[in-house]
C-alpha cells in the first residue's frame, strides 16, 4: 500500500516538473525582460553607452541573449564584485540581479527569447 501511495506521488511530481508552463508563466521581452534590462542593464548597454553589447533593443537583446547565462551566472554581469552585505559599508547603486531576475532571463532564454506583444512593455517595475 505505502509502495503504491509513494509510486503514485512520484509520478504525480514528474508530470509536474514536466509540465509546459502556462502562457503567464513564459517570460518574453516585453513584458518581463525588458523591464529588468531597463533597471540592471542599459546604464552600459544602452544606446550612446560604452559598452559594445547593447540590450536596449528586442533585436538586440535577442542577439545577446546566448551570451547572457554565463555573465549572470558567473557574476561577471552586472560587474559588481563587491561585498554587498553591509559589512564594508553600504552601495547606492549596486546593480545586482535577484535570484528571480536570473530566473526570467534564464527562463526567456531557454523559450528562444520570445518578443511578446510590444503594448505590455513595463518599464521599471521590477
Amino acid at each position: 500500500m505505502a509502495r503504491a501511495l509513494f509510486a503514485g506521488l512520484a509520478a504525480i511530481a514528474m508530470v509536474a516538473c514536466f509540465t509546459t508552463p502556462s502562457a503567464d508563466e513564459r517570460p518574453n521581452y516585453n513584458e518581463d525582460v525588458y523591464s529588468i534590462l531597463a533597471t540592471k542593464c542599459l546604464r552600459c548597454h544602452g544606446s550612446g553607452a560604452a559598452m559594445p553589447i547593447l540590450l536596449d533593443t528586442y533585436s538586440a537583446a535577442r542577439a545577446a541573449a546566448s551570451r547572457i547565462p554565463h555573465a549572470i551566472d558567473s557574476g561577471e554581469m552586472p560587474p559588481w564584485g563587491v561585498d554587498v552585505s553591509g559589512e564594508c559599508g553600504e552601495w547606492l547603486t549596486p546593480e545586482m540581479l535577484t535570484e528571480q531576475e536570473r530566473v526570467t532571463l534564464h527562463g526567456w532564454i531557454d523559450l528562444g527569447a520570445p518578443e511578446g506583444r510590444l503594448g505590455q512593455r513595463r518599464v521599471g517595475l521590477v
